[in-house]
């Protein structure tokens, strides 16, 4: 039984608790802010490990990439001798660290395809009613609407930001349970079934248009292919953009919202100077000059701020010094090396992931598979707009997925087991 113990309510509170992201805050420290998430996460550790001890349990499952994780946390640190800035490397190797704790917690809590159904499922409750709350005081307001309407594309008002002060993570948190509802669409399982699934759908697509995050709707449209092409069932596609120009061309509102989206997305690939593009390049060209400089190992872990700083490009864009991509911030502050090693680990989890959908015999394990698949790869895509790639707690919650499937799946076939 899923809850036997107390631990398995941990586990929920704790899952819950990183999708509520900044809405507690106990310290608002930008390095190591403390959420709800923070307290609960020690607590059900050690709960967990108590309860090995008490059974005198020293079995402990892995993932299969521990070796290559080992070699990137020791690059991680190693980086710091040379850091110029060690107190901020630090911090946020010791936050990665736990989330790498995170992910062993969860791959030996879930155990079974209904524990980890009824986690999603969890998920995608919260994820709506946040999503909800956003749209009915962001994407429906007149006003704010109509303000967005006439900036077309330059700046945006009233974006939802309900679990994060960054809009582009609030809407990330959406990525598995949008994923999720499509692939229930897309799936052969029962109509009231798909029917829910629309309706999911329907409502976090709304909540992930009210963040107005250009880098998310990018990140949600290479999902839903994903979906699609794994289905091979074009047909929900089909049906919704037909029916999405028919409710544009009825309703004069939907006209208004419609523009400024397009706007605002247009604005993603311009390089304009009053477009968050131009940050982008900028930082971009600053990670150039600092691989060339130290191509091997780095700058530093930790240290792109402010090596950026001392570049004197602060002073182009103000305000901002984090690299907004985790692949040239890889290459910047830890050299060819590491980012050898971080792509070895992202193609590991891809292919951990795909093997996942061919190891699935039901429709249900299917579904399963391919919504971890495409939130994974939508994560990756968002984080070549925005940084906090290392420390973004919904992912690491989405790759705990994937090896929790591989585990189980590969079981079941071993077994010759019925799984749901």
């Amino acid at each position: 039984m899923f809850f036997r113990t107390k631990f398995s309510f941990l586990l929920i509170l704790l899952l819950v608790s990183a999708w509520l992201g900044g809405i507690i805050y106990f310290s608002e420290s930008e390095q190591f802010p403390i959420t709800l998430f923070q307290v609960v996460f020690p607590f059900a550790f050690m709960a967990w490990v108590l309860q090995k001890l008490i059974h005198l349990d020293f079995e402990f499952k892995t993932t299969g990439v521990e070796y290559w994780v080992l070699a990137f946390v020791g690059l991680m640190f190693f980086s710091l001798i040379y850091s110029q800035d060690h107190e901020r490397g630090l911090v946020l190797a010791i936050r990665f660290l736990l989330l790498i704790l995170f992910i062993l917690y969860l791959v030996n809590q879930i155990n079974t395809l209904n524990q980890l159904t009824l986690l999603i499922g969890v998920i995608a409750i919260t994820a709506i009613g946040l999503g909800t709350y956003s749209v009915v005081f962001s994407l429906l307001n007149p006003e704010l609407a109509f303000l967005n309407f006439q900036l077309a594309g330059k700046a945006v008002v009233g974006r939802a930001e309900v679990t994060d002060s960054d809009p582009n993570f609030f809407a990330s948190m959406f990525f598995l349970p949008f994923a999720f509802s499509i692939a229930l669409v897309h799936s052969q399982e029962k109509l009231w079934v798909r029917g829910i699934g629309l309706l999911m759908s329907g409502i976090l697509l709304a909540a992930l248009v009210a963040t107005y995050s250009r880098g998310a709707w990018v990140a949600a449209i290479v999902s839903l292919l994903l979906v699609a092409y794994y289905f091979r069932n074009p047909k929900p596609i089909m049906f919704a953009l037909t029916a999405g120009i028919v409710l544009i061309l009825a309703i004069g509102d939907l006209q208004i919202l419609f523009i400024g989206v397009i706007s605002r997305l247009e604005g993603l690939f311009s390089g304009s100077l009053d477009s968050s593009a131009s940050t982008r390049i900028v930082l971009g060209v600053a990670a150039i000059h600092m691989f060339a400089e130290s191509w091997t190992f780095g700058v530093g872990f930790g240290s792109f701020p402010s090596v950026f700083k001392a570049m004197g490009m602060g002073n182009i864009i103000s305000g901002v010094s984090e690299p907004h991509n985790i692949l040239y911030h890889i290459l910047a502050e830890m050299g060819l090396i590491g980012f050898l090693i971080f792509s070895i680990l992202i193609l590991l989890i891809i292919r951990f992931a795909v093997q996942n959908i061919r190891l699935a015999r039901t429709e249900w394990e299917k579904v399963l598979s391919v919504s971890v698949l495409s939130s994974f790869m939508a994560y990756f895509v968002l984080h070549q707009f925005i940084p906090r790639f290392l420390t973004n707690t919904t992912l690491m919650v989405t790759i705990a997925f994937i090896f929790v499937l591989n585990r189980v799946l590969a079981e079941n076939v071993t077994n010759g087991q019925e799984s749901l």
